[in-house]
């Protein structure tokens, strides 16, 4: 029964190829200049997305840039100012009542400021006697005790 169904409908797509006439087809000349295009335009990218990576691993080493975060702020960077906000307002909302807002304020303290970041590890210190050695933190929390 399968076998047959087969056939029939072998048939049927030959009839109906038979009416449609010959198939159009794109020529060998525009479809090589396509994929000539497509290999300069990949190569011309991948040039332009190399020397991006380079600034983003020379801000890494240099200036301190933590990839993970940057990463999230180009996603975000990327959306629409509406979508921006309505996402912002949910992320806050989650990371309250998640408990992780909660969780990173118990982190021991990393001297990791307020401020944009301008100035820092200009070989200065916080410290009175100019020592950046600072004792080690102290685990908080039942999992110290």
């Amino acid at each position: 029964m399968a076998r047959r169904r087969a056939e029939a409908e072998t048939e049927t797509e030959t009839e109906h190829e038979e009416e449609r006439g010959p198939v159009r087809q794109i020529s060998a000349t525009a479809l090589k200049k396509l994929l000539s295009g497509g290999r300069s335009a990949k190569a011309d990218a991948d040039e332009v997305l190399g020397a991006h990576r380079a600034a983003i691993a020379l801000a890494v080493e240099n200036d301190n840039l933590h990839k993970g975060a940057f990463g999230w702020i180009k996603a975000l960077d990327r959306k629409e100012p509406e979508a921006l906000a309505m996402w912002m307002h949910h992320f806050l909302r989650l990371y309250e009542i998640s408990g992780l807002k909660k969780r990173a304020e118990s982190a021991p303290d990393l001297g990791l400021g307020e401020g944009d970041g301008e100035g820092e590890g200009d070989g200065k210190t916080s410290e009175p006697n100019g020592s950046s050695v600072r004792p080690f933190p102290q685990p908080h929390g039942r999992a110290a005790e």
